[in-house]
């Protein structure tokens, strides 16, 4: 899932930062990549949003348009759920069932809690990349 912003001048580091705030207020361990061309965030780990996975975050762009992507890593354990889940029940896999379903919950509310929070950054770092020139 991806958003794209235009017209907004916002310092893609300290957008970044704020994002990463984000991560570590919900608990989850952070690595921040930054590159000449987008900065990628790895979160995972949190107990606040439980996920059998890790979330990715990508800032690309320049300071007047730019796009966030977002997306949840699942571990390769999940292709499990790709087969039947008559056959998935019968041999055991009501507990992984339950642990996927719940990720797909989880991940839902932490989209939207992300997608609002990151909207309130952005409006509120809107021409913050030209005061800083």
């Amino acid at each position: 899932m991806q958003r794209n912003w235009s017209n907004k001048y916002v310092d893609l580091n300290l957008l970044t930062e704020k994002i990463s705030e984000f991560f570590k207020n919900n608990d989850f361990e952070v690595i921040v990549n930054k590159t000449n061309h987008n900065h990628q965030l790895i979160a995972t780990g949190s107990s606040t949003y439980e996920m059998n996975g890790q979330v990715l975050v990508t800032v690309r762009g320049k300071p007047e348009e730019f796009t966030i992507e977002l997306e949840l890593q699942t571990k390769k354990g999940d292709e499990f759920f790709s087969h039947s889940i008559l056959l998935t029940t019968l041999f055991g896999g009501g507990y992984l069932l339950k642990q996927h379903y719940k990720t797909d919950e989880s991940w839902t509310k932490f989209k939207r809690d992300f997608w609002e929070h990151t909207d309130r950054i952005v409006t509120y770092l809107s021409g913050s990349a030209t005061q800083q020139s």
